[in-house]
C-alpha cells in the first residue's frame, strides 16, 4: 500500500490528526502571488495584458526596493530604470513616477508584509496567466 493511501486511511481514524503538507493560512499571510497581484493592481488595470510579465517584474523589484533604507532606494530605483533601458526622458519620468507610487503603496497598504520576492514564474495556461512567487521572510535585526 502506498504512503498516500496509508495517510488517507489514517486520517479517517479518530486517533490521528493529519496536518497539511504545506502551510497555507497558518502563518497569517496570504499567498505571495495574491499579494503581488494586489500590489501591482494599478499598473495591471492601466496596461494591456501583453505587458503582464513586465509589470510583475517591475512590481516585484519595487516591492523589494521598499525594504531598503530611504537613501539607498533612490540609487536602486535609478539602477532599475537603467536596466529597463528607457530612452525617452518623458518615458523615464513616467516609469519613475509609477515606481514611486508603488513604493508609497507598499508603505501605506502592505507595510506589515515583510516578505521579499526571491523569484517568480508566470505560466501561460491557455490564455490565462498563472503567477507563482517564491518569497522569504525579511530578517529582522
Amino acid at each position: 500500500m502506498g504512503a498516500l493511501r496509508k495517510l488517507r486511511r489514517k486520517s479517517h481514524h479518530p486517533e490521528y490528526e493529519v496536518e497539511p503538507l504545506r502551510r497555507t493560512e497558518a502563518s497569517g499571510y496570504r499567498k505571495m502571488s495574491e499579494v503581488l497581484l494586489d500590489f501591482a493592481r494599478p499598473l495591471l488595470d492601466e496596461y494591456r495584458d501583453d505587458d503582464f510579465q513586465s509589470i510583475i517584474g517591475f512590481s516585484a523589484a519595487c516591492w523589494d526596493i521598499s525594504f531598503m533604507p530611504k537613501e539607498k532606494q533612490q540609487k536602486e530605483l535609478e539602477n532599475l530604470l537603467d536596466l529597463m533601458e528607457i530612452n525617452k526622458p518623458a518615458d523615464r519620468q513616467q516609469v519613475e513616477n509609477q515606481a514611486r507610487m508603488l513604493l508609497e503603496r507598499k508603505k501605506s497598504l502592505f507595510a506589515d508584509d515583510k516578505r521579499m520576492v526571491m523569484n517568480y514564474r508566470i505560466v501561460d495556461e491557455g490564455g490565462y496567466n498563472q503567477l507563482f512567487v517564491l518569497s522569504s521572510p525579511l530578517e529582522t535585526q
